[in-house]
This record gives C-alpha cells, structure tokens and sequence, in this order.
C-alpha cells in the first residue's frame, strides 16, 4: 500500500524536526519534504508533489493562509491540512477559503494529527473539535432569509450543513435528526450540487465567501 507522502511547513526547526520523528513512526505515513515559510514551499513543491501539506499560520514573508492560497492554485492536487495554534475564527474561515481541507489545533494529541492526516487522504474534510464548534456556531448564526435567498436552502438542509461544519459523518447525522443515512446522503448531494462543489470543503469554502459564515 502507498504511504502518504507528506510536506511539513513550519518556521521553527525543532518543532519540524520533533513533528517529523513522531509521524515518522507511523508505517503509513512518510515525510518527504519541509520548508519554513510559504515561499520556500511553493520553490519546493515544483519539484515534488506530496498528498498532504501540514502547515502552519503565522509564518514570516509569507503567511500559511497566503500559501495555502498559491498550493490550490498551482498545485491543485495537493491537499492543506492547517496545523496551527491559532484558532480564530478569522484564522479557520481564511484558511477555507483559501482551499485548506482541514484545520487542526496544535493542542491536539498525536493521535488525533494523524487520524486527520488519514482522513485527508481518504478525500475528506477534518475540523478538529475546537474548529468544527466555531464553524457550527456561525453557520447557527447566520440568516436563514439570506441564506435562502442565494441558494434556495431547505430547512433540512440548513440543519445538515450545521451538523457537516460539525464535522459528523452521514451516520451520526442520520441518528442525530432521526432519519435514515440514505436520506443524509441525499441532502447532502443536494447541497454540493446546488452550490456546485466537489467535495465538503468547497460547501464550507462558498458558504464562508457568501459571507454566510461571519
């Protein structure tokens, strides 16, 4: 089975030298590249093309939210997974829009870094628990009217990207509203199709530009 291939982005050495020796131990996982700031990744990514970029935020001349922005137009198939320290609202709604596939707080256990690695690789979207509770307070927040009159949104619907920003799986949304996982699969086609996204992380992304996320 192929390992994936991953690019560590962050200014301080040690903290990339001690990330890299912790997924180094993982047989699924392999370091194949790190740079310190966004400009030395976009140089180093013209030669090699991991599956997953973990980067950090506040980096000097180049911000990871700037760079996450320049890997989804230059390297499309590579996917961001923010590891960052802050966890604004500004900073997690940035980084959407800019195309990350997932923020996780560097206050996460070992554990839980590399499950959302595997979870990015897998296609999917991760929002650690800190992060998915903002983006669920805010999608709660925003008006319903508005939000209704852009995309013509179902009540059901609106319930169901709350719980997708949540960061549940169909099953969990399913038991949670008392209805089946074929019905959830449904509206949530439903929904990428009306907002005409690929994946979850372009339903969050265009949701976060409308401003339906502020």
């Amino acid at each position: 089975m192929k390992n994936i291939e991953l690019v560590l982005v962050d200014d301080h050495h040690l903290f990339r030298e001690g990330l890299a020796n912790i997924l180094n131990l993982e047989e699924e996982i392999e370091i194949i590249g790190e740079a310190y700031d966004g400009k030395s990744l976009i140089e180093l990514l013209e030669t090699i093309q991991p599956d997953i970029v973990l980067m950090d935020i506040d980096m000097p001349d180049m911000s990871g939210i700037e760079a996450t922005r320049l890997v989804k137009e230059k390297f499309d198939g590579v996917k961001v997974l923010i590891f960052s320290g802050y966890g604004s609202s500004k900073n997690i709604f940035e980084a959407i829009k800019a195309g990350a596939s997932g923020f996780i707080l560097k206050n996460a256990i070992k554990e839980d870094l590399i499950y959302a690695i595997k979870v990015l690789d897998s296609g999917n979207t991760y929002y650690s628990k800190g992060v998915s509770d903002k983006l669920s307070q805010h999608l709660s927040e925003m008006n319903p009217k508005k939000l209704s009159e852009e995309v013509s949104l179902s009540n059901r619907e609106m319930d169901i990207l709350r719980l997708i920003a949540d960061g549940l799986t169909n099953h969990q949304i399913a038991d949670k509203l008392f209805i089946s996982t074929h019905t959830v699969v449904t509206h949530r086609r439903n929904l990428l199709q009306k907002i005409n996204a690929k994946n979850t992380a372009e339903l969050i992304k265009f949701a976060s530009i409308k401003g339906y996320l502020e």
